[in-house]
């Protein structure tokens, strides 16, 4: 599966961007199952620096889930600030057309961010992930530790394969 980056245009280009006035962003489009049953697409960052997947707030009023206090933690940042996270299990579509996706259930942060993360636990350990700066694409490639929901795409017939 094959995704191009976005580019985010700077309004004042920095001598590490070399003249460019955009920065290329790994946002990868991924559905979030809704209580009616239907897929919510929205561009998440891939971050391969994020422990978790982070969803806002708002997506877990949508959903209905609600948090105990032994489901919330407090993340240090990169900035080394601190934020309050409720975790709650959700079900996501990563597609490519509507004839080929993968679709899986796992365990997500909520908290007061603008824009979701694809981070590592529930999300980014389940994929081959290779970053081609110079073409400005993705490519995820899921694993067979993938916990699949669904799927139309067709996985590999591991079974014939000689081991080395």
């Amino acid at each position: 599966m094959i995704f191009r980056f976005k580019l985010n245009p700077t309004r004042n280009s920095p001598p590490s961007l070399r003249g460019q006035q955009f920065r290329p962003r790994p946002y990868v489009p991924i559905g979030l199952k809704q209580l009616d049953g239907t897929f919510d697409y929205t561009d998440y960052l891939l971050d391969t620096g994020s422990d978790d997947i982070i969803l806002p707030l708002k997506c877990a009023r949508e959903l209905k889930i609600r948090f105990h206090k032994s489901e919330v933690f407090i993340h240090s940042l990169a900035d080394m600030s601190r934020m309050s996270v409720g975790y709650g299990d959700v079900e996501f579509r990563l597609a490519i057309s509507p004839f080929h996706y993968v679709q899986w259930r796992t365990s997500v942060g909520f908290a007061p961010v603008e824009r979701p993360v694809f981070g590592w636990a529930g999300g980014l350990e389940f994929f081959h992930v290779s970053f081609d700066w110079m073409l400005a694409r993705v490519a995820l490639i899921p694993l067979a530790s993938l916990p699949l929901t669904a799927s139309a795409f067709p996985r590999p017939d591991r079974s014939r394969e000689t081991p080395m």
